[in-house]
């Protein structure tokens, strides 16, 4: 199954809606088709980066330990 928004590879099921502006210029955004996407998001950006999930709502938060965690 092929999401709606693909990164180049093809391979990665997010897309960056949001990156470095001038309120939270260190802060990315995600989006992403499904739960089990949230797992591919990388964790090599920002505490505080953020992840909207398209198909429940759910949003994810990355803390200080590089983990995705559900708020």
């Amino acid at each position: 199954k092929e999401g709606f928004f693909m990164n180049e590879s093809k391979e990665k099921k997010y897309a960056i809606i949001k990156q470095n502006d001038n309120i939270a210029p260190y802060i990315t955004e995600y989006i992403v088709d499904d739960e089990a996407d949230v797992e591919e998001l990388p964790t090599n950006v920002y505490p505080g980066s953020t992840c909207i999930v398209a198909s429940s709502s759910n949003v994810y938060i990355l803390n200080t330990k590089k983990e995705w965690v559900r708020l």
